[in-house]
């Protein structure tokens, strides 16, 4: 099986692409039903669902059932969520496109370029809001749940940590789009002179 073209593991990929971002926008649509029942209808899906929060780490699982915390507005947990699933179907799309072009043969290309560093913006910004929605997710629930436990000189603070990792791999595709789009150019200056 060759790299690129047709019956290639670049079309197989694009395929595997397009499934899941029709998935996203599946997943996507759910959330946002999801939030409008809430909001149409406050403590509809709280009634009918039942909450609770599982803590794992260290070894030690600590699950906190519906009695003991007060869950929080559906409408907003799904509002989170969607920010964080448009950010990921946004991937996926650049994706898309970058395996549809290696379909074609076309791999470099300025477009391509564009797409990886637009990639590589949406990694950066991504690890800063899905960090932030994490902190304030921290904030809503462990906060309130371990103050209401009322156990005499238990203080917990909620510590924003970026993800690392994820700055790290956004650095890596600009730089690979400033380098694709240098090969592009030079590309073109050997085709102009053939």
């Amino acid at each position: 099986m060759s790299l690129l073209g047709k019956k290639s593991a670049a079309s197989a990929l694009e395929v595997i692409l397009k499934l899941l971002w029709y998935i996203g926008i599946a997943a996507l649509s759910l959330i946002v039903i999801v939030m409008l029942i809430d909001l149409i209808n406050p403590g509809y899906i709280s009634q009918h669902a039942n909450f609770f929060l599982t803590l794992s780490s260290f070894g030690i699982k600590l699950q906190l059932s519906s009695e003991l915390i007060e869950p929080p507005r559906p409408a907003a947990v799904m509002a989170l969520g969607s920010i964080v699933m448009l950010f990921v179907l946004a991937f996926i799309y650049q994706m898309r496109k970058i395996f549809a072009s290696l379909t074609e043969n076309k791999p470099f290309t300025l477009e391509n370029s564009r797409r990886i560093r637009i990639m590589g913006i949406l990694t950066l910004v991504g690890s800063v809001v899905y960090s932030s929605i994490g902190s304030a997710i921290g904030s809503w629930f462990f906060v309130d749940i371990f103050n209401r436990l009322d156990i005499p000189d238990l203080k917990i603070t909620i510590a924003y940590q970026l993800h690392l990792e994820s700055l790290f791999f956004g650095v890596v595709l600009l730089l690979l789009s400033e380098i694709f789009r240098r090969g592009c150019e030079l590309q073109e200056q050997v085709d102009l002179t053939v």
